[in-house]
């Protein structure tokens, strides 16, 4: 059991830490304070398996002062955290990959997160990601960045992991990309430095998913917004350029199970119209400019095939 104060409100939790991973946190406070660098910590494993609680236990040790507000559940909010925190500070980004479902969304992430590495050096941060899997994280944070990566799994209702270090990390991700197995690299290089942990979390419990449920409403509103003004832009184009109206929208859409009243379809033209019309003035000015685009384009390509040379025969 390790037993950690807070400096300035002077509360203090007791958790259990593992030995050998206390050790090794020793080790890299040394790193953060004397020799100038950050430190970034990748935890992974299935949902549930308790990742979360094991990043804050050791963002909770290595920096006192480590609460809620350090928690960041979005790529913001770990953006402010990094450009707002003092040096030495500990920040957890929490599930950094879950409820995105689109391939850019992940590609945005990770660009947020190699933007942000000059940052956290100058500041010598120690950072821990918890995501799913390694394997969803740009390779120059994985494999370059990172110190290490703790993965998590259960057995028999206990809460294990093992460590990979830099080499046995860039082993696994050279070979099990294929797969995202584990497995074959740990039998492999015959890693020993495995331990348990304990699901205590070092903060209010319920404040912290309080937290975490309001992310994930957020996320999941935002996915349905997006998907919303992809499905209204296609009524329209349906309607705009292939003079469908909205009875006969309707009956395409029940072809495919897709449940969307007539009368829906109709308002859901009406405010896209609305919303070119702001965009480009009156409707009858948007078709006027809309046709003269194609006809000087068309005009163009005339011009331009007349000067092309004719062959000989």
């Amino acid at each position: 059991m390790v037993e950690v104060e807070n400096p300035i409100t002077k509360e203090k939790v007791r958790f259990y830490l593992d030995p050998a991973l206390k050790r090794n946190l020793d080790k890299l406070k040394i790193k953060l304070q004397k020799k100038d660098q950050d430190v970034v910590i990748i935890i992974d494993g299935n949902e549930g398996s308790g990742k979360s609680v094991l990043a804050m236990q050791i963002c909770k040790y290595m920096d006192p002062t480590f609460c809620l507000d350090d928690v960041c559940m979005n790529a913001t909010e770990f953006k402010n955290a990094v450009m707002g925190a003092v040096n030495h500070k500990a920040l957890d980004y929490d599930e950094a990959f879950t409820g995105l479902s689109s391939r850019s969304s992940l590609s945005q992430v990770n660009r947020m997160l190699v933007s942000l590495m000059m940052q956290m050096r100058q500041k010598n941060l120690f950072v821990v990601v918890a995501l799913p899997s390694i394997f969803l994280l740009d390779r120059y944070v994985s494999m370059f960045r990172s110190s290490a990566l703790i993965s998590i799994y259960q057995s028999r209702g206990r809460h294990l992991f093992f460590v990979f270090n830099r080499k046995a990390k860039k082993i696994l991700l050279l070979e099990g990309k294929k797969t995202m197995s584990y497995a074959p690299t740990i039998k492999k290089l015959h890693l020993d430095f495995k331990g348990e942990f304990r699901g205590n979390y070092v903060m209010d419990e319920q404040a912290y998913r309080d937290k975490k449920r309001k992310a994930l409403e957020e996320t999941e509103e935002y996915e349905l917004d997006k998907g919303k003004v992809v499905r209204d832009k296609m009524i329209y184009l349906l309607h705009k350029e292939f003079d469908l109206v909205p009875r006969r929208i309707e009956e395409l859409f029940e072809k495919h199970n897709i449940s969307l009243k007539q009368r829906q379809i109709y308002l859901i033209i009406k405010k896209v119209e609305k919303e070119v019309e702001k965009k480009y003035g009156k409707k009858e000015n948007y078709e006027e400019k809309t046709s003269k685009e194609k006809t000087e384009k068309a005009n163009e390509e005339i011009n331009w095939r007349r000067k092309i040379p004719k062959g000989n025969g």
